[in-house]
This record gives structure tokens, sequence and C-alpha cells, in this order.
């Protein structure tokens, strides 16, 4: 139903946004920001903008812009190749080690990771490219990052990705399937993974992009 309503409230123009359009939408404290749709989500639009950065915004707050919109490019230090094993691998054990049977998957070309009860965690190729993405980080893992104060670097980012999926898959385990999905339990498990698992699974993916990468693994937060 809420999402009926949603798509009800829309206008014409509204629903036609498309992949590679560029729009205009106002923030929070007023400022005007202009970019690319780099995604359609079920309720939100992934916006590339002029400054940069990489919002996640309502389909009722984005409007189609006039004019050119030119937006930097973005590069990741490394390919999922590289960091693609150690995500799996690491997923993987966490949900072995807390008695949860799922398979870890990987999709390519969507941005789509998440966590689906009783049936799998999936990775998303352009997500994991993102975290690999120098630029302010502007996604639940740099929520999550800011929330416990840890430094953003590219080994952090991937590292807070692992321990977010599986706090869902954790507290759906633990606590049943009616939780909130970004809840009390949530972050509670969340919260356990960072302080025991989050420290070493970073210094792994540090080492291993120190491996493979000339570029500084650094990012910086929005």
């Amino acid at each position: 139903m809420q999402l009926q309503h949603i798509f009800a409230t829309l206008s014409k123009k509204q629903q036609l946004l498309q992949k590679g359009e560029g729009v205009t939408f106002t923030m929070r404290d007023g400022k005007e920001q202009r970019g690319v749709i780099m995604s359609v989500g079920r309720v939100n639009y992934r916006i590339h903008c002029e400054s940069g950065e990489i919002y996640r915004v309502p389909f009722a707050m984005v409007r189609l812009a006039r004019g050119p919109i030119r937006v930097p490019k973005l590069e990741a230090i490394t390919g999922v190749e590289t960091v693609l094993p150690l995500v799996l691998h690491e997923s993987a054990r966490l949900l072995r080690e807390n008695g949860i049977e799922l398979p870890v998957r990987y999709k390519a070309r969507v941005w789509s990771t998440h966590f689906r009860s009783d049936s799998h965690v999936q990775y998303g190729e352009r997500c994991l490219l993102y975290q690999l993405t120098p630029g302010p980080a502007r996604d639940n893992v740099g929520s999550n990052l800011r929330r416990f104060r840890i430094t953003t670097t590219a080994p952090a980012r991937l590292a807070m990705l692992i321990c977010h999926e599986i706090a869902h898959a954790v507290a759906h385990h633990r606590y049943g399937p009616h939780i909130a999905h970004h809840g009390r339990q949530f972050y509670s498990v969340l919260q356990e993974l960072v302080e025991t698992e989050f420290p070493e699974i970073r210094n792994r993916f540090t080492e291993l992009l120190a491996e493979h990468t000339q570029a500084p693994a650094s990012l910086k937060t929005a």
C-alpha cells in the first residue's frame, strides 16, 4: 500500500525519469543540487551530483533539470574481482559462525546489496565498486562509519558493508522476522559485529588492497 500511495502521488513527469537523466533536488539545508540519475530504486533515485557526491533521494523531491549537467567521473581504485573473494568468504564465515545457513551471492551490473530472509545475502557489483571509489560516502555504509566514528577508508567501507548485511541476517535469526529493518535489534547486532569482527576484516582488506593497488585507499566522508 505504501508504494502504491507513493506512485499515485507522483506526477507523470516524475514517473518517467530514467537512468542518465539530469535532475535537480533541494537538500534539507536548502541547498540545491544538480546531478544525473545513476539508478532507480523502489522509492528513491540514486543521483550522482555535479559536486561529486552521491545521494539517494525520494522520488517526490526530484525534478527534471534544465541545461546540461556534467558530473565527475567515478573511478574505482581497483576492480571488484580483487575484493570479491574476500567479501564472499568473510560473509559466509560470519553466517556460519552465527548458526545461519544461507548462500552468499554476487550479482553483476546492479547496485542491489541486501539480505533476504530464508533466501540469501547478495552483493551487487556497483555497490562494491562504490566502496572502492574515492569520494564522499553517502550510503548506509558511510552512515554506519560515522555512527561508530570510524575513519572512512576503502577497507573500512568494505568491512562495514559486510557487517551491515550480516547484522540483518543475525538480527532476523535472533529476534524473528517482524523486527524493524533498521531498528534497535539491528543496531545492537551491528555494534557487536563492529566491536568483535570489524577490525580484523578491515585489516584483511587493507592488506589485500595494498597488494593490488598503487592508489591510496583513503576516502573522504561527507
